[in-house]
């Protein structure tokens, strides 16, 4: 597993999104986003964790912020997930991993339009971590 470190990038960016998680608030950055390109505000790399991650990864795939609630309306979370005993997660993600990549066009994190970090938990030592590269079914 690569885990990105403070120095994997020293490009500068102006602008940046850094989208937080908790389900209908990873969503809500949505409108946000459709409001800030309305306004011609577009960023050059996206951050983000849980649900806000998996907006940022639809947004930098190329999707316009309305395009990516179109995905995700009629679907519910416990439609793509099951809770389960963990292992690797609290989440058995095998019909999520399925349903993204069917609907992506990058496979992998490096492929998408705009660079994206992705932060999670590693639950086995307690720590964050961050992605920059690999399968993005998986990093999401």
């Amino acid at each position: 597993m690569e885990v990105f470190t403070n120095n994997w990038n020293s490009r500068k960016y102006q602008i940046g999104y850094a989208l937080s998680g908790g389900f209908i608030k990873g969503f809500a950055h949505l409108g946000v986003m459709q409001a800030l390109l309305e306004h011609d505000i577009k960023p050059e790399i996206i951050s983000g964790v849980s649900a806000g991650a998996l907006a940022g990864v639809f947004y930098a795939d190329g999707n316009e912020p309305h395009k990516v609630l179109d995905y995700f309306s009629g679907h519910k979370f416990q439609d793509l997930t099951k809770l389960v005993i963990p292992k690797k997660g609290l989440f058995d993600l095998c019909e999520f991993i399925d349903f993204l990549r069917t609907n992506l066009k990058a496979k992998n994190l490096e492929e998408l339009q705009l660079p994206l970090i992705i932060t999670a938990t590693d639950l086995d030592h307690g720590r964050m971590v961050h992605f920059h590269r690999g399968s993005i079914a998986e990093r999401v």
